[in-house]
C-alpha cells in the first residue's frame, strides 16, 4: 500500500528540519508568511459567508454557489490542518503526514500554505 520507506521519512524530517528558522530574522519571515496565510484564509471565509448569505435570500448564481462551495472544502481542509498542527510535537510528525496524505490521495496541507510555504 505503502511505498515510502522508513528511511525516507526519516530523511523527509532532517530536510524539514533544516528549513527551521535559526535567527531572528527567519523567524520574522516565518511570521510574515503565517500572517499571509492567516490573511488570505480570512478573506476566502468572508467570501463564502456572503455568497452563502445571498444564496439564502435567492440572490446568489450557480457559480457563486459552486465557488463558495469550493471555499468550504478548502476551509474543512485548513481546520483539519489546524487541528493537527496543535498536537504537541506535531511540527516532527508534518513531513511523514504530508507524504502519507500525497500516496493516499488525501489533501492535507490547505492550498494557502503549501504556496506559501513551498510544501
Amino acid at each position: 500500500m505503502f511505498t515510502t520507506t522508513p528511511q525516507e521519512y526519516f530523511t523527509l524530517t532532517q530536510d524539514y528540519l533544516k528549513l527551521f528558522p535559526k535567527n531572528e530574522h527567519d523567524v520574522r519571515v516565518v511570521a510574515d508568511k503565517v500572517k499571509g496565510v492567516y490573511i488570505s484564509e480570512t478573506k476566502k471565509a468572508l467570501e463564502m459567508l456572503k455568497t452563502y448569505n445571498k444564496a439564502t435570500s435567492g440572490d446568489a448564481t450557480p457559480n457563486e454557489i459552486a465557488a463558495a462551495n469550493k471555499q468550504a472544502q478548502e476551509l474543512m481542509i485548513t481546520a483539519r490542518f489546524a487541528a493537527f498542527m496543535a498536537i504537541p510535537g506535531a511540527i516532527f510528525a508534518l513531513p511523514a503526514a504530508t507524504k502519507v496524505s500525497k500516496e493516499l490521495g488525501v489533501d492535507f496541507v490547505p492550498q494557502s500554505v503549501a504556496k506559501e510555504f513551498n510544501l
